[in-house]
């Protein structure tokens, strides 16, 4: 017979005050699910044999609510029980848990034959009081972003079916047909089609612990596609190139060029360039953007002459700067023609071909040489990776663009060395 209790347990910061805390046993042999109410009230206050606030006490302006609270989690339990019986689903602590975490939250829970957009929209709702695993830090505002995206595309899909998608119906037939239409559709590049997969693929298997979910969206076979990038980077002739050119008749130029140095050499994203207000003691130290991360990077001397002569530039949105940093790079006749990819002016999408080099330059072309040039001139990759934030070398590895030739240069530069024969 399942039970439910609450006490109360002293706070370390002030053992006048406790936390009343619930206790939930279902089946004898298991440990009791237990987590705290969120509710705190003077000890004096709490009534142990009722397990309720004290209604002639001080406390009782608000222990009113408190109480109420505390019906309302036995009326859940209450139900929750009655639920579980008449579906025959398995009572285990991972459905509790999550089922306790949506109540509490405020979150409805998913119904049977709720449509799963419906559903992802809730767990979308609830991503802001999630942790990341990884990172052990709350959902970042760019993942949230993500799944909305990712939500949005799957509610144009089924609306393109005439039909309202459910769990059962996210299978491998939907993988293909809803990966074609990303594609064919709406003409996104394979690494934004398997990023909206993913979203998929990692909300059914977070569904999975309560909620019957279609096998195939666990299988490897609903697979996220991903494709090598198609970029190209700066190397260190061509940048000293772009350094040394004389854009005095041409400020807006110049100042272009000059974030551009700061970001060749300091491996930054475009986003964390601003944050850049001061170096100290020949290092610039901040907190990233997109990772959160913590970061120091010494100050490459071209840098530091630019900011004797000229001290910070002037801030430059990013549409800004990649429209000038072609140009820019244009005239100095970095222009030679490669293979690469970019957003096609016509269609603004991407696409990949043979074009002339400045064309495919952007803000992120900085970040990538930083990491390319370092990679090529034996600087441990480890260290690379403490500064760009790449998580695992195989990741970092695709990142840069070394090509064959340069990495058997790399080996027999390295056999060289060995048998000294330079």
């Amino acid at each position: 017979m399942p039970t439910l209790t609450f006490n109360i347990r002293p706070l370390k910061k002030n053992q006048n005050i406790g936390s009343i805390n619930l206790r939930y046993s279902w089946k004898k042999g298991v440990s009791p699910f237990r987590k705290s109410t969120g509710l705190n009230v003077p000890l004096n206050s709490w009534d142990l044999k009722k397990e309720r606030v004290k209604k002639n006490t001080e406390a009782y302006a608000y222990g009113k609510k408190f109480n109420a609270k505390i019906e309302k989690i036995i009326d859940f339990f209450d139900t929750l029980e009655k639920n579980y019986k008449s579906s025959g689903k398995e009572f285990t602590r991972a459905a509790i848990s999550l089922d306790y975490h949506l109540f509490d939250k405020g979150v409805e829970k998913n119904t049977e034959n709720e449509g799963f957009t419906a559903s992802l929209a809730k767990y979308i709702d609830l991503l802001p009081t999630l942790i990341n695993k990884s990172t052990k830090k709350p959902v970042s505002k760019r993942t949230i972003q993500s799944f909305k995206t990712t939500n949005k595309y799957v509610d144009r899909f089924q609306k393109s079916v005439n039909t309202t998608l459910k769990f059962s119906d996210i299978n491998l037939d939907f993988h293909a047909a809803f990966m074609s239409y990303l594609q064919n559709e709406h003409k996104l590049a394979l690494n934004t089609t398997g990023g909206y997969v993913k979203d998929i693929k990692t909300f059914c298997k977070y569904s999975s612990r309560n909620k019957d979910v279609h096998s195939d969206s666990l299988s490897s076979e609903f697979f996220i596609v991903r494709e090598n990038t198609q970029a190209i980077y700066l190397d260190e002739k061509e940048i000293d190139l772009i350094y040394n050119h004389d854009f005095s008749e041409n400020p807006r130029y110049g100042n272009v060029r000059d974030w551009m140095i700061i970001g060749l050499w300091t491996g930054l994203r475009a986003s964390d360039w601003h944050k850049v207000e001061e170096m100290k003691n020949g290092f610039v130290t901040l907190k990233m953007q997109k990772t959160e991360g913590i970061v120091m990077i010494p100050i490459h001397w071209q840098i530091e002459e630019i900011l004797k002569k000229r001290k910070m530039p002037k801030p430059v949105s990013d549409v800004e700067f990649n429209r000038i940093i072609k140009k820019v790079c244009y005239e100095l006749g970095i222009t030679e023609i490669v293979h690469g990819s970019r957003r096609s002016p016509e269609t603004n999408r991407k696409e990949v071909g043979y074009f002339p080099k400045n064309l495919l330059i952007s803000s992120h072309t900085c970040r990538r040489s930083f990491a390319t040039n370092l990679y090529k001139a034996d600087f441990p990759t480890l260290s690379i990776m403490k500064i760009t934030g790449h998580k695992t070398e195989s990741s970092f590895l695709k990142y840069i663009k070394v090509t064959p030739r340069e990495h058997a240069d790399k080996l027999k530069k390295h056999w060289d060395l060995k048998y000294k024969k330079i």
